[in-house]
């Protein structure tokens, strides 16, 4: 049952994100990013069921990064430039995409900065009273895999610190993410 609401969750996590260029005069290019963007649903069938004890009873350093939760505009667009990177051959209309989000309690966007510069992002949505789901996760092209599981392990304790969830759902676009298989959970 609880992967059927992950699955649920996020489907309307993505009618959500697609919905932002729902307006009467879009550009074309944010309507290209969100066909690419759209794409990426159909690959995401990678979902890791994590429990926040067992993860952080792993010995993993703690991340140095500041992980702040986005409230304003101005840190969507540096989600925006980061999350967009994922898509290197269409980068400029997803960016055009992705900089349409707006704010939404029921969709968090987290991003994590090194001397102000993005290193790490990803969105998190209630699943249930004890469960996330986190999604759309992504890194600077030079982060470690060390620092990966180290960002995924403290945004965890981050959203733990503010809630009762004890454990999270992981969705990727690649099956073979070796940061998130090393994890061993």
């Amino acid at each position: 049952m609880l992967q059927t609401l992950i699955e649920q969750k996020y489907q309307e996590k993505m009618a959500w994100m697609l919905s932002h260029v729902d307006v009467q005069f879009p550009t074309p290019a944010s309507l290209i990013g969100k066909d690419h963007y759209a794409d990426l649903d159909a690959k995401m069938t990678d979902i890791h069921q994590i429990d926040f004890c067992l993860l952080h009873a792993l010995s993993l350093p703690q991340f140095t990064d500041d992980i702040v939760l986005i409230d304003n505009h101005r840190m969507t667009i540096r989600l925006a430039m980061l999350l967009a990177e994922k898509w290197p051959e269409h980068k400029e209309s997803v960016f055009e995409f992705l900089t349409q989000i707006i704010l939404d309690d029921d969709y968090q966007l987290y991003l994590a900065l090194e001397q102000n510069q993005p290193t790490a992002c990803a969105m998190v949505t209630k699943v249930t009273d004890n469960t996330v789901l986190i999604s759309d996760i992504a890194f600077a092209s030079d982060m470690k895999t060390i620092n990966k599981q180290s960002f995924i392990c403290d945004l965890t304790k981050l959203v733990q610190s503010n809630s009762q969830m004890n454990s999270a759902a992981i969705v990727t676009s690649n099956p073979t993410d070796v940061w998130l298989n090393e994890l061993n959970l």
